[in-house]
């Protein structure tokens, strides 16, 4: 069983501590984004859209294909 010591946690945090804030605060953003498309009084159901990371994968992968030549069939 691997423990860490408390001192050790709180170098961790205090080294990363950018992260440690940053990543709950975009998760709930996503998350809050995906909560509000999901309410038809704030958004129609033909003005939903994906969340903005799955949109910019989208892109992505489509320039990737046409850089790299490949079709959709």
């Amino acid at each position: 069983m691997v423990t860490m010591g408390v001192g050790r946690v709180r170098e961790f945090i205090r080294r990363n501590m950018v992260m440690v804030v940053m990543l709950p605060v975009i998760v709930g953003l996503h998350y809050g984004w995906h909560k509000l498309q999901g309410v038809e009084m704030f958004v129609p159901k033909e003005d939903r859209r994906d969340l903005p990371i799955v949109q910019g994968a989208k892109i992505v992968g489509e320039k990737l294909k046409s850089k790299m030549g490949i079709k959709e069939e």
